[in-house]
């Protein structure tokens, strides 16, 4: 089981139209646990489908470090 929050950002196992080491927001979360990508898909919030998880501030402390 994951934990997944809005405003995170994942990596997918098989990105649908982008390469597997980028990361992309999640937007927002659907009943299921459905995570809305700023790719726009729509993935289960499971191991399955994600690969890596990093809150906002991982992800901006490495840019603003």
């Amino acid at each position: 089981m994951m934990i997944i929050y809005a405003g995170d950002f994942v990596q997918l196992h098989d990105n649908f139209d982008g390469r597997n080491d980028e990361w992309l927001r999640v937007v927002t979360i659907e009943p299921y646990d459905l995570c809305v990508l700023s790719n726009g898909a729509r993935v289960c919030a499971s191991e399955h489908y994600i690969s890596a998880v990093k809150s906002a501030r991982e992800v901006n402390r490495k840019y603003y470090a």
